[in-house]
């Protein structure tokens, strides 16, 4: 059985977790997307670490958006 080792605070890892929901992540990752202009550096930006989670669900929806396009 694994173990979950909290380095920081509760404050510390709430202010970390942020939601994206797949239309802001498409908007992030796809210069067609006007909106994206404002969102670019939006990843970048979220974590001191660049490190961010996406639920799977996300990014299912995310690739099937930019793979197969916008209808």
């Amino acid at each position: 059985m694994a173990a979950f080792k909290n380095e920081g605070t509760l404050e510390d890892t709430m202010s970390l977790t942020v939601g994206l929901d797949t239309n802001i992540l498409c908007y992030c990752l796809d210069p067609a997307f006007p909106e994206h202009g404002k969102l670019k550096d939006l990843l970048l930006n979220l974590s001191s670490d660049n490190r961010v989670a996406i639920n799977p669900t996300i990014l299912h929806e995310t690739y099937h958006t930019l793979v197969f396009g916008q209808k």
